[in-house]
């Protein structure tokens, strides 16, 4: 059954090792004023698995809408691979927003995708949380003070 599963996930990369967040007190209305956030920034990239092979990686700016998600990730990389896999090949996303928004859900369906079914409170057992943990730390050792947006 593992031969026709394509597991996919995501994770951030970011120039400090925060996520970037920045929490700024204000008052309702009022903008956020440039010397209060920091230029630091990151990438998202996605990959796909499968126990036979696996897709390019796809590196983004930034978080991706619904729309994004689907014109960046799933029409030009995930689908072509999950469909050279078998006949009866079963994606496997996790529950970050854009893979489980009804506008995917409805867009999968539609081209008879089928999904790997689980709890949304279910832990990640994604093969490649693994491999992003090895490369986020290694990420981590070579990111200084100079390294730019183009270097990550």
């Amino acid at each position: 059954m593992w031969r026709n599963v394509m597991f996919s996930d995501e994770f951030r990369f970011c120039l400090w090792r925060l996520d970037q967040r920045v929490n700024v007190w204000r008052r309702c209305g009022e903008c956020c004023a440039d010397c209060y956030t920091d230029g630091g920034g990151g990438a998202m990239v996605w990959d796909g698995i499968s126990l036979t092979g696996k897709t390019r990686l796809v590196i983004t700016g930034g978080n991706l809408s619904a729309e994004g998600h689907r014109g960046e990730i799933l029409q030009p990389v995930a689908l072509p691979y999950l469909h050279s896999l078998r006949l009866n090949s079963i994606l496997q996303d996790d529950n970050a927003r854009p893979p489980q928004s009804g506008f995917i859900r409805d867009y999968l369906h539609n081209l008879g995708v089928k999904r790997m079914e689980r709890s949304a409170f279910s832990p990640d057992l994604n093969p490649t949380e693994h491999l992003w943990d090895q490369l986020g730390c290694a990420v981590c050792t070579t990111v200084t003070n100079t390294t730019t947006l183009a270097d990550l």
